[in-house]
Protein backbone atom coordinates (compact mmCIF):
# COMPACT_ATOMS: atom_id res chain seq x y z
CA UNK A 1 0.00 0.00 0.00
CA UNK A 2 1.54 3.44 -0.66
CA UNK A 3 -0.16 6.98 0.85
CA UNK A 4 -0.45 10.16 -2.27
CA UNK A 5 0.20 13.06 0.39
CA UNK A 6 2.67 16.28 -0.46
CA UNK A 7 5.50 14.35 0.35
CA UNK A 8 5.17 11.93 -2.36
CA UNK A 9 4.08 15.06 -5.07
CA UNK A 10 7.32 16.84 -4.02
CA UNK A 11 10.03 13.75 -4.14
CA UNK A 12 8.34 13.02 -7.51
CA UNK A 13 8.27 16.37 -9.23
CA UNK A 14 11.93 16.09 -10.78
CA UNK A 15 10.05 12.94 -13.03
CA UNK A 16 6.60 14.04 -13.51
CA UNK A 17 6.96 18.09 -13.02
CA UNK A 18 4.12 20.23 -11.07
CA UNK A 19 1.48 17.88 -11.21
CA UNK A 20 -1.54 19.03 -8.81
CA UNK A 21 -3.87 16.65 -10.22
CA UNK A 22 -4.31 14.43 -7.17
CA UNK A 23 -6.69 11.89 -9.42
CA UNK A 24 -4.12 11.52 -12.63
CA UNK A 25 -1.13 11.53 -10.50
CA UNK A 26 -2.86 8.81 -8.27
CA UNK A 27 -3.29 6.85 -11.74
CA UNK A 28 0.40 7.44 -13.22
CA UNK A 29 1.56 6.06 -9.37
CA UNK A 30 -1.20 2.62 -9.56
CA UNK A 31 0.14 1.84 -13.09
CA UNK A 32 3.98 2.00 -11.61
CA UNK A 33 2.97 -0.47 -9.31
CA UNK A 34 3.61 -3.52 -11.36
CA UNK A 35 6.88 -2.27 -12.22
CA UNK A 36 7.45 -1.60 -8.64
CA UNK A 37 6.73 -5.08 -7.41
CA UNK A 38 8.82 -7.07 -10.21
CA UNK A 39 11.68 -4.95 -9.38
CA UNK A 40 11.00 -6.08 -6.09
CA UNK A 41 11.30 -9.53 -7.41
CA UNK A 42 14.40 -8.65 -8.95
CA UNK A 43 13.04 -9.69 -12.47
CA UNK A 44 14.19 -7.35 -15.28
CA UNK A 45 11.49 -5.58 -17.55
CA UNK A 46 12.89 -7.89 -20.62
CA UNK A 47 11.72 -11.02 -18.91
CA UNK A 48 8.01 -10.02 -18.20
CA UNK A 49 5.04 -9.03 -19.81
CA UNK A 50 1.39 -8.17 -18.95
CA UNK A 51 -1.01 -10.96 -20.79
CA UNK A 52 -4.77 -10.51 -20.32
CA UNK A 53 -7.20 -13.93 -19.68
CA UNK A 54 -10.23 -14.50 -21.96
CA UNK A 55 -12.05 -12.37 -19.72
CA UNK A 56 -10.28 -9.01 -19.62
CA UNK A 57 -8.45 -10.16 -16.47
CA UNK A 58 -4.35 -8.66 -16.47
CA UNK A 59 -1.71 -10.75 -14.93
CA UNK A 60 2.18 -10.67 -15.56
CA UNK A 61 3.76 -13.65 -17.44
CA UNK A 62 7.51 -13.97 -16.66
CA UNK A 63 8.90 -17.23 -18.82
CA UNK A 64 11.86 -18.95 -17.10
CA UNK A 65 14.38 -21.25 -18.09
CA UNK A 66 13.35 -23.47 -14.75
CA UNK A 67 11.17 -26.15 -14.99
CA UNK A 68 9.80 -25.11 -11.35
CA UNK A 69 8.81 -21.14 -12.71
CA UNK A 70 7.92 -22.00 -16.13
CA UNK A 71 4.41 -22.06 -15.23
CA UNK A 72 3.53 -19.08 -12.55
CA UNK A 73 2.29 -15.94 -13.30
CA UNK A 74 1.79 -13.25 -10.94
CA UNK A 75 -1.78 -12.35 -10.59
CA UNK A 76 -2.22 -8.54 -9.38
CA UNK A 77 -5.03 -6.07 -9.25
CA UNK A 78 -5.21 -2.06 -7.79
CA UNK A 79 -7.51 -0.48 -5.90
CA UNK A 80 -7.45 3.58 -5.33
CA UNK A 81 -9.26 5.99 -3.42
CA UNK A 82 -8.43 9.82 -2.18
CA UNK A 83 -4.76 9.63 -0.84
CA UNK A 84 -4.04 6.11 -1.21
CA UNK A 85 -3.28 3.16 -3.71
CA UNK A 86 -3.44 -0.41 -2.90
CA UNK A 87 -2.20 -3.69 -4.87
CA UNK A 88 -2.89 -7.24 -4.31
CA UNK A 89 -1.07 -9.80 -6.19
CA UNK A 90 0.35 -13.44 -5.74
CA UNK A 91 2.08 -15.58 -7.98
CA UNK A 92 1.28 -19.43 -8.82
CA UNK A 93 -0.06 -21.42 -11.53
CA UNK A 94 -2.40 -19.23 -13.53
CA UNK A 95 -5.59 -20.91 -12.50
CA UNK A 96 -5.15 -19.92 -9.10
CA UNK A 97 -3.53 -16.41 -8.60
CA UNK A 98 -5.39 -14.51 -11.26
CA UNK A 99 -9.03 -13.87 -9.94
CA UNK A 100 -7.90 -11.39 -7.71
CA UNK A 101 -9.07 -8.60 -6.45
CA UNK A 102 -8.42 -5.31 -3.77
CA UNK A 103 -10.72 -2.68 -3.14
CA UNK A 104 -9.95 0.23 -0.64
CA UNK A 105 -13.04 2.87 0.56
CA UNK A 106 -12.52 5.96 2.95
CA UNK A 107 -14.31 5.97 6.16
CA UNK A 108 -15.84 8.97 6.52
CA UNK A 109 -14.90 11.24 9.61
CA UNK A 110 -18.17 11.44 12.07
CA UNK A 111 -17.96 15.05 11.90
CA UNK A 112 -20.51 17.44 14.02
CA UNK A 113 -23.08 17.95 11.30
CA UNK A 114 -22.76 14.70 8.97
CA UNK A 115 -26.07 12.74 8.28
CA UNK A 116 -25.11 9.34 8.70
CA UNK A 117 -28.67 7.82 7.19
CA UNK A 118 -28.14 10.40 3.95
CA UNK A 119 -24.66 8.46 3.26
CA UNK A 120 -26.19 5.52 3.92
CA UNK A 121 -28.60 6.33 2.07
CA UNK A 122 -26.56 7.52 -1.07
CA UNK A 123 -25.10 4.02 -1.34
CA UNK A 124 -28.56 1.91 -0.89
CA UNK A 125 -28.60 0.96 -4.53
CA UNK A 126 -25.76 -0.93 -4.18
CA UNK A 127 -27.37 -3.57 -1.13
CA UNK A 128 -29.33 -6.81 -1.54
CA UNK A 129 -32.37 -6.50 0.72
CA UNK A 130 -31.06 -9.17 2.99
CA UNK A 131 -28.19 -6.32 3.52
CA UNK A 132 -30.47 -3.32 4.76
CA UNK A 133 -30.92 -5.31 7.94
CA UNK A 134 -27.23 -4.43 8.98
CA UNK A 135 -27.43 -1.27 8.81
CA UNK A 136 -30.95 -0.17 9.88
CA UNK A 137 -31.13 3.06 11.84
CA UNK A 138 -31.00 1.41 15.50
CA UNK A 139 -27.74 0.56 15.25
CA UNK A 140 -25.02 3.14 16.38
CA UNK A 141 -23.26 5.26 13.35
CA UNK A 142 -20.03 3.32 13.58
CA UNK A 143 -21.26 -0.03 13.77
CA UNK A 144 -23.35 1.34 10.65
CA UNK A 145 -20.87 3.03 8.38
CA UNK A 146 -18.16 -0.10 9.29
CA UNK A 147 -20.58 -2.38 7.98
CA UNK A 148 -21.41 -0.44 4.85
CA UNK A 149 -17.91 -0.03 4.20
CA UNK A 150 -17.38 -3.87 4.26
CA UNK A 151 -19.92 -5.03 2.07
CA UNK A 152 -19.31 -2.63 -0.56
CA UNK A 153 -15.23 -3.24 -0.35
CA UNK A 154 -16.07 -6.77 -0.47
CA UNK A 155 -18.50 -6.11 -3.71
CA UNK A 156 -16.03 -4.38 -5.29
CA UNK A 157 -12.99 -6.68 -4.71
CA UNK A 158 -15.08 -9.75 -5.86
CA UNK A 159 -16.41 -8.15 -9.16
CA UNK A 160 -12.78 -6.87 -10.05
CA UNK A 161 -11.61 -10.62 -8.88
CA UNK A 162 -13.64 -11.99 -11.41
CA UNK A 163 -13.62 -8.92 -13.95
CA UNK A 164 -16.82 -7.76 -14.34
CA UNK A 165 -17.38 -3.48 -15.72
CA UNK A 166 -18.01 -1.15 -13.69
CA UNK A 167 -21.54 -1.27 -14.47
CA UNK A 168 -21.90 -4.82 -12.55
CA UNK A 169 -25.62 -4.37 -10.73
CA UNK A 170 -24.15 -4.46 -7.28
CA UNK A 171 -26.94 -5.65 -5.51
CA UNK A 172 -26.88 -8.81 -7.35
CA UNK A 173 -24.52 -9.75 -4.96
CA UNK A 174 -25.05 -10.32 -0.73
CA UNK A 175 -22.59 -10.35 1.17
CA UNK A 176 -23.93 -12.55 4.34
CA UNK A 177 -20.85 -11.94 6.84
CA UNK A 178 -19.46 -13.85 8.17
CA UNK A 179 -19.46 -16.66 6.07
CA UNK A 180 -20.73 -16.71 2.35
CA UNK A 181 -20.96 -14.38 -0.71
CA UNK A 182 -24.31 -14.71 -2.76
CA UNK A 183 -24.75 -13.99 -6.47
CA UNK A 184 -28.15 -14.22 -7.91
CA UNK A 185 -29.35 -15.72 -4.70
CA UNK A 186 -26.44 -18.87 -5.45
CA UNK A 187 -23.45 -19.12 -2.68
CA UNK A 188 -20.25 -18.67 -4.06
CA UNK A 189 -17.50 -21.31 -2.89
CA UNK A 190 -14.20 -21.13 -2.95
CA UNK A 191 -13.68 -17.69 -2.34
CA UNK A 192 -10.94 -16.41 0.59
CA UNK A 193 -11.88 -12.35 1.56
CA UNK A 194 -9.57 -10.37 4.08
CA UNK A 195 -10.66 -7.31 5.61
CA UNK A 196 -8.71 -4.65 7.17
CA UNK A 197 -8.36 -1.19 7.95
CA UNK A 198 -5.70 1.13 6.94
CA UNK A 199 -4.91 3.85 8.80
CA UNK A 200 -2.57 6.49 7.32
CA UNK A 201 -0.90 9.70 8.34
CA UNK A 202 -1.67 12.68 5.01
CA UNK A 203 0.75 15.35 5.88
CA UNK A 204 -1.49 18.61 5.04
CA UNK A 205 1.54 21.71 5.41
CA UNK A 206 -1.25 24.15 4.70
CA UNK A 207 -3.14 23.52 7.95
CA UNK A 208 -2.22 25.49 10.96
CA UNK A 209 -5.35 23.06 12.66
CA UNK A 210 -4.02 19.67 11.90
CA UNK A 211 -0.48 19.18 9.92
CA UNK A 212 -0.77 15.87 9.60
CA UNK A 213 -4.62 14.14 9.27
CA UNK A 214 -5.52 10.73 9.54
CA UNK A 215 -7.61 8.96 7.53
CA UNK A 216 -9.02 5.80 7.60
CA UNK A 217 -9.84 3.55 4.87
CA UNK A 218 -11.95 -0.07 4.68
CA UNK A 219 -9.71 -2.66 2.82
CA UNK A 220 -10.90 -6.07 1.10
CA UNK A 221 -9.16 -8.48 -0.90
CA UNK A 222 -10.46 -11.01 -2.77
CA UNK A 223 -8.91 -14.47 -4.14
CA UNK A 224 -10.56 -17.74 -5.60
CA UNK A 225 -8.87 -20.61 -3.50
CA UNK A 226 -11.09 -23.66 -5.13
CA UNK A 227 -12.43 -24.44 -2.36
CA UNK A 228 -16.07 -27.04 -3.20
CA UNK A 229 -17.83 -26.48 0.01
CA UNK A 230 -17.36 -22.96 1.63
CA UNK A 231 -16.04 -19.11 0.88
CA UNK A 232 -13.87 -17.95 3.75
CA UNK A 233 -13.58 -14.20 5.91
CA UNK A 234 -10.49 -13.41 7.40
CA UNK A 235 -11.01 -10.40 9.51
CA UNK A 236 -7.25 -9.85 9.58
CA UNK A 237 -7.26 -6.60 12.34
CA UNK A 238 -7.98 -8.99 14.99
CA UNK A 239 -3.87 -10.51 14.33
CA UNK A 240 -2.10 -7.64 14.10
CA UNK A 241 0.90 -9.82 13.98
CA UNK A 242 -0.29 -12.00 11.32
CA UNK A 243 -1.00 -9.20 9.13
CA UNK A 244 2.10 -7.85 9.04
CA UNK A 245 3.56 -11.06 7.25
CA UNK A 246 1.95 -9.70 4.00
CA UNK A 247 0.62 -6.44 4.82
CA UNK A 248 3.42 -3.72 3.24
CA UNK A 249 3.25 0.12 3.03
CA UNK A 250 5.75 1.38 0.64
CA UNK A 251 7.95 4.34 1.15
CA UNK A 252 8.34 7.34 -1.33
CA UNK A 253 11.57 6.37 -1.59
CA UNK A 254 10.29 3.21 -3.52
CA UNK A 255 8.40 5.17 -5.80
CA UNK A 256 10.89 7.62 -6.74
CA UNK A 257 13.72 5.24 -7.11
CA UNK A 258 11.06 2.79 -9.67
CA UNK A 259 9.79 6.61 -11.94
CA UNK A 260 13.83 7.42 -12.44
CA UNK A 261 14.43 4.07 -14.14
CA UNK A 262 11.54 3.98 -16.04
CA UNK A 263 13.96 2.88 -19.20
CA UNK A 264 14.78 -0.79 -19.35
CA UNK A 265 18.48 -0.56 -18.75
CA UNK A 266 17.98 2.04 -15.89
CA UNK A 267 15.72 -0.66 -14.36
CA UNK A 268 18.12 -3.57 -14.79
CA UNK A 269 20.83 -1.54 -13.25
CA UNK A 270 18.53 -0.65 -10.03
CA UNK A 271 17.54 -4.37 -9.82
CA UNK A 272 21.65 -5.54 -9.93
CA UNK A 273 22.39 -2.52 -7.38
CA UNK A 274 19.76 -4.20 -5.19
CA UNK A 275 20.52 -7.39 -5.41
CA UNK A 276 22.40 -8.98 -2.67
Amino acid sequence: MLCIDPGLRKQLKPHIGQLQDLPTLRRIVANLMPRMLMIRQRIPRTRWKFETTQFGKEYIHSPESSATRAQKVMGFNIGEQDSIIAMAFAQGRKHQVVNIGIDVMRVPDQRPGMDVEKFIESHSHKLAPAEEAYVVPALSADVKIRRLCIMLTVKEAYMKAIAQPAGFDRSRITVNLPHKLLVDGQPQYGWEFRLFRANVGVARPKSAIAPVEEEVYQCATAIYRGWKDRSEFIFADADREEMNTWLQFLTVHTVTKCVSALHVGAEDNLIQKESP
